[in-house]
């Protein structure tokens, strides 16, 4: 299968995380390839980014480890998203007081 660079990086860092996840958690590609109903090729070629995922395989992956699809595709979870944003609206609320302090001076 030809990908683009891009496209080929992206799925190298899921493969990397899929993999992390099931050392993890100490079981081989087999083991997991069982665990998931997959075979174990598939396993091994969705760590090293050779294939595209399914959102069904997705759906496998993150239920065995219980993790969300979110943090599969880009090592986040929507929640650690919210809070840096929610966290960075803050930080910029404050900035905007205290240049409003400062001009008053």
């Amino acid at each position: 299968m030809s990908y683009e660079y891009g496209t080929k990086k992206f799925l190298e860092d899921i493969g990397g995380r899929l993999a992390n996840l099931r050392e993890e958690k100490h079981l081989t590609q087999e083991e997991l390839a069982e665990r998931l109903d997959i075979s174990r090729a598939s396993v091994y070629r969705y760590e090293m980014g050779e294939i595209d995922f399914k959102v069904s395989i997705l759906d496998k992956y993150s239920a065995e480890f219980g993790v969300s699809a979110d943090f599969l595709l880009s090592g986040h979870n929507l929640d650690d998203r919210k809070q840096v944003l929610d966290l960075l609206d803050n930080l910029s609320k404050t900035i905007s007081l205290l240049k409003h302090k400062l001009s008053q001076n």
